[in-house]
């Protein structure tokens, strides 16, 4: 019985000393962990605004070849994997870089070829790592685009401008006329004239950020607006246009959306900045931020409307009532504000007035459904008497004949023109080069 106790004594001996020869005989690379690797254990560097849920896992295949996998750290891309050469360090961790090419497979393959993706960083056994990953786009849509530099029409329809409304709607008014039609003709044109007076020029990096060229000052005024209505062109030539710069707004490919993430704290420094360094303002936004962030809807609503009656006292914007949003359009419209807003897109190559000249064209614009999520807000303002007052004060004599030309009674009448609409587009147009064609040729500017 002794000698069974001590042939078992041994053997368990054995097991262990093996064990540990096993252990104590792992390369350092088998050594590293397997698992992901997120949060407080990972220092992630990207273009953009790094999202709080990235995370990355290595899997070595050897001492030095392995694969990285991204895990939500590109947006707009859930997971990449990069085939990642590794070296050891003298401490047992390891350094690692690697690139590789993601093709674009969805809708948006037309403005996007694909994205490079170049990774770098080092990985220890404890399971901490850090990780730089670069991202460089490639196609049509990553150059320096002009907003369309004039207005050409085929009959009631822009198809080219700074700025667009395409409105459809199944409504006719006693007189046989489709407002729809009308203030897509007449909205157009004022859009037009606006953004000609406000953005120059928008360039999409490769790197995902965006930068603009906009007006130092804004100077908006009735005649230049109606003007351009009514027949008259758009004066730019004594603007001062200054550059943004490249961190406040970024953009990235998403299904068949151009996303437009806008990073509110750097935009909030640069406003400060501008007014001479005054930051209570800035605050009081990103504490008001931050606090919708994990407010429920039915909070957020309450919040907003607060501010609507403070900051609107008096005018038509303390008429605007959230609480007539849906609970889901409200939480779909926070999102917005980390995912940045989904841009639909069209890309045309128009025939302009002289039936020769064609120029490619990228219209970006926000449709019918975002606009649903915010009717049930707008419908009452625009209504309200005030509203009417508000903009028949704002074009003066010409409220008369605008009215006559939209062929509507009211405004209020929008709200049944709105019932009645398919579809509904609003957005920037944009150019590659400016195609100013002879003043003769032109409808308009």
């Amino acid at each position: 019985m002794k000698k069974n106790w001590l042939y078992l004594f041994a053997l368990i001996c054995s097991v262990a000393l093996f064990t540990a020869c096993s252990d104590d005989e792992l390369a350092n690379w088998q050594k590293l962990p397997t698992e992901s690797i997120s949060a407080e254990n990972l220092t992630l560097t990207t273009n953009s605004q790094t999202q709080a849920n990235a995370s990355v896992t290595l899997s070595m295949t050897d001492a030095q070849n392995g694969v990285l996998t991204l895990t939500n750290a590109i947006r707009g891309l859930d997971e990449v994997s990069v085939n990642v050469t590794a070296t050891e360090q003298t401490d047992g961790s390891f350094s690692f870089q690697g690139a590789t090419s993601v093709p674009m497979t969805k809708a948006v393959a037309d403005l996007i070829n694909s994205i490079d993706v170049t990774v770098s960083g080092t990985i220890t056994q404890e399971g901490t790592a850090t990780v730089d990953v670069t991202t460089a786009a490639d196609g049509y849509l990553v150059k320096k685009w002009n907003l369309c530099d004039a207005t050409y029409t085929d009959i009631l329809n822009v198809i080219y401008g700074a700025a667009k409304i395409n409105w459809e709607a199944d409504y006719m008014t006693a007189s046989g006329v489709n407002p729809a039609t009308n203030i897509q003709a007449i909205g157009t044109l004022a859009l037009h004239a606006i953004m000609q007076q406000v953005l120059r020029d928008v360039e999409f990096r490769a790197d995902g950020s965006i930068v603009a060229s906009y007006a130092s000052e804004i100077n908006l005024t009735q005649e230049s607006i109606m003007s351009a209505i009514f027949g008259g062109g758009v004066d730019v030539s004594t603007i001062e246009w200054v550059s943004s710069p490249a961190n406040l707004a970024y953009w990235y490919p998403s299904g068949d959306n151009i996303n437009v993430v806008l990073d509110i704290p750097a935009i909030i420094a640069q406003a400060t900045q501008d007014q001479g360094g005054d930051s209570s303002i800035g605050e009081t936004v990103m504490s008001v931020l931050e606090m919708l962030q994990t407010a429920t809807p039915a909070e957020i609503k309450s919040t907003l409307n607060g501010l609507l009656q403070s900051v609107g006292q008096g005018t038509v914007l303390a008429e605007l009532d959230l609480n007539q949003i849906a609970d889901e359009d409200i939480t779909e419209l926070m999102s917005y504000l980390n995912n940045g807003f989904p841009l639909k897109y069209d890309i045309t190559t128009p025939v302009l007035g002289d039936d020769v000249t064609t120029v490619n064209d990228v219209f970006v614009y926000l449709d019918k459904d975002f606009m649903d999520i915010l009717m049930p807000a707008l419908k009452p303002v625009i209504a309200s008497p005030d509203f009417e007052t508000m903009v028949s004060e704002a074009v003066g004599s010409y409220w008369v004949l605008l009215k006559m030309v939209l062929g509507i009674n009211s405004l209020a009448e929008i709200n049944d023109v709105w019932d009645a609409t398919s579809l509904f587009k609003v957005g920037i147009d944009l150019t590659d080069g400016s195609f100013k064609l002879p003043e003769a040729e032109t409808s308009a500017e």
